[in-house]
This record gives structure tokens, sequence and C-alpha cells, in this order.
């Protein structure tokens, strides 16, 4: 039971992803249409929800890749956990354990 509760969570978790994906073009085309009347002269809507999307894709992108890379939002909830006064006792003293099996 907790296996198949388990898996379900998996895919939720996956398929939401790529549903913020998709509703994340929607925004996109539903700001562009709203405010179709800013465009620069000679972009039509579809080329502005293309350019936006190609620029939305390249964006979150060149965001992964900066984590990955720098681990700027790691290392900021590594220190946020350190702040918590419970997973700092609970981290010292899985290391005390750790310590003492190393003896």
């Amino acid at each position: 039971m907790l296996e198949l509760l388990s898996k379900i969570k998996a895919y939720q978790a996956r398929g939401s992803g790529w549903i913020q994906i998709v509703m994340s073009f929607g925004i996109i085309t539903a700001n562009i249409e709203l405010f179709k009347e800013y465009l620069p002269a000679g972009v039509s809507v579809p080329e502005a929800i293309f350019i936006s999307g190609v620029i939305y894709l390249f964006g979150t992108v060149f965001l992964g890749w900066f984590d990955a890379r720098y681990g700027i939002w790691g290392r900021e909830a590594g220190v946020s956990s350190m702040v918590n006064v419970r997973w700092r006792e609970m981290y010292e003293k899985v290391n005390e354990i750790h310590q003492e099996m190393k003896k």
C-alpha cells in the first residue's frame, strides 16, 4: 500500500512539473493577447507568443543551469535548515551517532 502511494506521489510530482510549464505558456499567451495593443509595430500576436515562449524556455533553462553550477538555492536551503532548531538538533544527534559508529 505504501509503495503504491509513493508511486502515485512521484507521478503526481512529475505531472505537476509538466502542468506548470503548460500553464506558464497559457499565462504568457493570455498576457500577450491582453496587452496586444502595446506590441511594437509590425509584431503580430503569434510572433510575440513565439518570442516570449523562446525567452521563457531559455530563461528557465539558464536558471536551472546556474543553480546546478553554483548551487545558490541549495546553499540558501542549507542555511535555512540550520536556522531551524529542531533540524539542527536532529543533525547533531545523527552526527554523534555517525562518529560513534566510526570508532
